[in-house]
């Protein structure tokens, strides 16, 4: 799943260079942080492989891709990148904590960017 931002609120920053870009993709992480850990804590555990390489990625188009991250995983070896959809379809843990975090996503997503463009001043203040 890739998480965007508040479309306005992204071409703003995308107009204020390097340091808008920035703030973006520090908001759009944290907001994606809160909702790989919804995934975590709800993911089903046999080996806890799967729970252990959920996390995101940061696209080139400045998205925030959230679920399972490819690779093994270094405690098993396991490669759950290959099965979660199966434990997805038997369980249905991914579509549950997706529904439950989804009408907050958007709110998060401005509120994670706001936070950002205070750290930014707050930085540029002691500089």
């Amino acid at each position: 799943m890739k998480i965007r931002g508040d479309a306005a609120l992204i071409r703003q920053l995308n107009d204020l260079g390097k340091a808008g870009r920035a703030v973006k993709r520090r908001g759009l992480s944290r907001a994606g942080k809160a909702l790989y850990q919804a995934m975590r804590k709800e993911a089903p555990v046999a080996t806890g492989a799967t729970k252990r390489r959920i996390g995101q990625a940061r696209r080139k188009d400045d998205t925030v891709a959230v679920g399972v991250r490819s690779g093994a995983d270094k405690k098993t070896g396991k490669i759950p990148e290959q099965y979660a959809h199966i434990i997805e379809r038997r369980t249905g843990w991914f579509g549950r904590v997706w529904s439950a975090e989804k009408p907050g996503v958007a709110k998060r997503i401005q509120k994670e960017i706001m936070a950002a463009i205070r750290d930014r001043i707050a930085k540029t203040r002691r500089s």
